[in-house]
């Protein structure tokens, strides 16, 4: 512990990080007198702020946003949690195919060292760096309220220490000559990483014959078929971050026919050709085997996200609000900010106003008394709608709130539009 410097580190980093937190701080200050957390009735209570009363940002940066976020008492409560066994299998996914090596990884740190506090060799103390970073998110969050980006950071840390495994096994195994030649532990290290090929090859099987079930039937696209009507099938898991994906239905599915076809052949072909090198003791070619799937499967995903970007974005809405807009007109979102909020990055405009919308996370600091007054209700929305200033109203089509006049459509795709209370320009 002493070779980390743990007082020095901890300066630098207060010294660095310190000044930026204690003026945000000093720039919102808690304003009337919000309460604070309480234990009623057996259970802990978190006062709801009102207008005037509100904590500040120290208070909802380091007590809401961490600890109250850990005990799932954060206020606003508008988030949903990730079931654990899910949380831990996104874990693998996201590290295929090398995730398949990572029990190895785990069980070649020098945990020994660590059991009899010693200090380990300067080797095997960067190795139980790289370890024990990646593996206290995924424990911390355990534990706690999580989303399946959570667990992000420990990635590219558990990435490191799998390829440091795999090198060493390549160099064990490629070292002899003739496979009989193999010591002791060269052979255990090649017999677990076969393990691990037959492991990758039935995963890499069994999602190809996925991705066939989808191809033969998956419905072809019917003319200009907007994906994101086919997303709108499980409204309740949609506080999720991948909800959407559970709507992927053999119909939504037909949209995507390239990219299946590309991860089914790259998944069983790369498995096959991984576990055939391995097997002949190859495991360097074998490791290449299973880049060269990486990067398919890597090329698969790049051409659905190009499917789904319409959904996920809505630059094509502000492109079509950049030809028309002129000074002083006024744009307002139907439904919670975070739904249209790339509206305001494309059209770099902070004054966009919200309908419907009080919630989620412009809800808390909208109670300062300071605060724009930037959200709309349908009497206000009425009345602005009437007058000669252009509205531009960015919602969802089944979502569209009654007008006192016929709206005028400026763009509309990806299950969103935009309508206007005056004819376009162009």
């Amino acid at each position: 512990v002493g070779q980390l410097f743990p007082i020095s580190s901890s300066a630098v980093f207060l010294l660095i990080a310190g000044p930026w937190h204690v003026r945000a701080g000093e720039a919102n200050p808690t304003q009337g007198h919000p309460g604070g957390l309480s234990w009623v009735h057996g259970h802990w209570n978190v006062p709801l702020p009102t207008d005037g009363n509100v904590h500040g940002w120290t208070w909802f940066y380091f007590m809401n946003e961490h600890v109250l976020r850990y005990m799932n008492l954060r206020v606003p409560r508008d988030y949903d949690t990730v079931p654990l066994l899910l949380f831990w299998g996104l874990l693998l996914a996201w590290l295929l195919p090398w995730s398949a090596y990572l029990p190895q990884s785990i069980a070649s740190m020098p945990w020994r060292a660590v059991l009899r506090m010693q200090d380990p060799a300067e080797e095997d103390g960067t190795i139980l760096l790289l370890g024990i970073a990646g593996l206290l998110p995924i424990a911390f969050f355990s534990f706690s309220t999580r989303q399946e980006y959570y667990v992000l950071p420990a990635l590219p840390l558990l990435a490191m220490l799998i390829g440091r495994w795999l090198d060493r096994e390549a160099t064990a195994t490629e070292t002899f000559a003739i496979p009989e030649s193999l010591g002791t532990s060269s052979l255990r290290m090649h017999r677990s990483a076969m393990r691990s090929a037959v492991v990758l090859l039935a995963v890499g099987s069994a999602a190809a014959l996925l991705c066939a079930f989808f191809l033969m039937h998956a419905s072809a696209p019917e003319g200009h078929e907007d994906l994101a009507g086919l997303l709108q099938q499980n409204p309740g898991d949609y506080a999720l971050s991948f909800g959407h994906f559970l709507d992927l239905n053999a119909r939504a599915m037909g949209l995507f026919r390239l990219p299946l076809a590309i991860t089914g052949t790259a998944l069983f072909c790369g498995t096959l050709a991984s576990w055939w090198m391995r097997s002949r003791y190859q495991p360097h070619h074998a490791n290449l085997c299973l880049l060269v799937t990486a990067m398919a499967f890597l090329f698969a995903a790049y051409l659905g996200l190009n499917t789904f970007s319409p959904v996920l974005t809505s630059k094509h809405l502000a492109d079509a609000i950049q030809r028309e807009q002129r000074p002083g007109e006024l744009i307002i979102l139907n439904d919670e900010y975070e739904a249209g909020s790339t509206l305001g990055f494309y059209l770099q405009r902070n004054d966009i106003h919200i309908l419907h919308g009080h919630s989620a996370n412009l809800w808390y600091g909208s109670f300062f008394t300071d605060a724009p007054q930037i959200f709309e209700d349908d009497l206000t929305l009425r009345s602005r709608w009437l007058t000669t200033q252009r509205i531009y109203l960015w919602t969802a089509p089944d979502k569209m709130p009654k007008l006192p006049t016929r709206p005028y459509i400026v763009a509309e795709g990806g299950g969103k539009m935009i309508v206007s209370n005056q004819p376009n320009h162009y």
